[in-house]
């Protein structure tokens, strides 16, 4: 009796998850969405894209600006030599701040309210002249007697001066911040339409059918009751099952795998009934082929079969894999109860599963003919 209660508590287990999974699903994705709306502190600074902007943008705007106006080799020549290449380097440290200061402001209080956004932009341009007058108007005439402004030329003139610069380099900055934050934004969709996606599929994935477990438990039951030899049988088919359907996390599984789950599903409806199912099973010899599929994929026609099938009459199960295609084809009288529908959540499901495990590589067709119903598949493998 030990493996019965096992199977008593496998099967809480799966109630319990049932309940909890779809909870789980919608906090994860609150919280995606959360991350989307709000900040960016989880987007890393981009200095290297900022700096080959910027020097693309000085070597274009102003070396080449100057080799066109003047149009001759000496000015090629002069923008050779060492004290030249110095300036010019300290030029572009320097016009690189102008640049930095905005991009990393944005970076650090984008979603603030705009005038204190505004007021670390002022106090960073600030800084940036206060920078270029230190470098150029301080140091470098003591190094290497080179001086941009005359002497004597007050802070606030040298400010309203670098205004121009100030805009033009800064705007640098906050082009490629806003590219950054396009492409980050892209990123947090495409990670939230996925994690949507996966949560759905195990949602789906989670719905196996209750009554099933309940009515195999039953037969079960009136198995040991009788003392009958089928009852330890039973018991290992609905253990594996119900351990596969509850633990097997992988997105793809051996299609060998998928087989025995609908074999033990078989199996067991079997115990229902007090006259044999009539069951045509054709199957592929798998034993050679990695061939892998979703699981939990297959057992939805058998499902449907059983439920509302005429077992009396032959029920016809093939699955082909050829050509990297799988093919899965079964068909069934309809009980005379059951008339005016063949149908049901299971179904949905698996077309719900379908389509975002194979969007455009699968085919999905149900056909009633008179009392016959026919359910084929056909999905490509990759």
């Amino acid at each position: 009796m030990g493996e019965y209660v096992k199977t008593y508590i496998y099967v809480l287990t799966y109630r319990l998850g049932y309940f909890t999974k779809p909870i789980k699903a919608f906090t994860n994705s609150a919280a995606l969405l959360r991350t989307e709306r709000c900040t960016f502190t989880t987007m890393k600074a981009a200095y290297g894209t900022l700096i080959r902007w910027h020097l693309v943008f000085c070597i274009f705007y102003y070396q080449v600006q100057e080799l066109l106006e003047d149009r001759s080799l000496e000015s090629l020549y002069r923008l050779l030599e060492p004290s030249s290449l110095l300036l010019t380097f300290l030029g572009f440290v320097i016009m690189f701040t102008y640049a930095l200061i905005p991009y990393r402001v944005l970076l650090a209080k984008y979603g603030k309210p705009w005038y204190e956004l505004a007021l670390w932009l002022f106090a960073g341009s600030l800084f940036s002249a206060g920078f270029r007058y230190l470098v150029e108007e301080m140091i470098a005439p003591e190094l290497i007697g080179f001086r941009n402004y005359p002497a004597g030329i007050s802070l606030v003139s040298y400010y309203l001066d670098n205004l121009y610069y100030l805009v033009l380099h800064g705007a640098i900055g906050v082009i490629v911040f806003l590219l950054q934050v396009t492409r980050f934004r892209e990123a947090q969709r495409q990670a939230l339409a996925i994690e949507n996606q996966r949560t759905e599929l195990a949602f789906l994935r989670s719905q196996i059918n209750p009554h099933f477990l309940f009515n195999t438990l039953n037969n079960v039951y009136s198995l040991f009751f009788q003392q009958s030899d089928k009852a330890l049988k039973a018991i290992e088919r609905l253990t594996v099952m119900l351990r596969y359907g509850l633990y097997e996390k992988a997105d793809k599984v051996p299609l060998s795998k998928e087989l025995e789950h609908l074999q033990n599903f078989i199996e067991l409806e079997k115990l229902r009934y007090d006259y044999e199912p009539v069951i045509d099973f054709t199957l592929p010899d798998v034993r050679k082929q990695e061939v892998l599929v979703p699981p939990l994929l297959l057992i939805t026609f058998v499902e449907n079969a059983f439920k509302h099938g005429d077992l009396r009459q032959r029920v016809r199960i093939k699955l082909t894999v050829a050509d990297h295609q799988l093919c899965y084809f079964v068909s069934n009288k309809i009980k005379n109860q059951q008339k005016d529908g063949v149908g049901g959540i299971g179904l949905v499901n698996l077309r719900k599963r379908l389509a975002l495990l194979y969007p455009d590589g699968q085919s999905l067709q149900l056909v009633r003919r008179g009392d016959d119903f026919e359910a084929e598949l056909k999905i490509k493998l990759q």
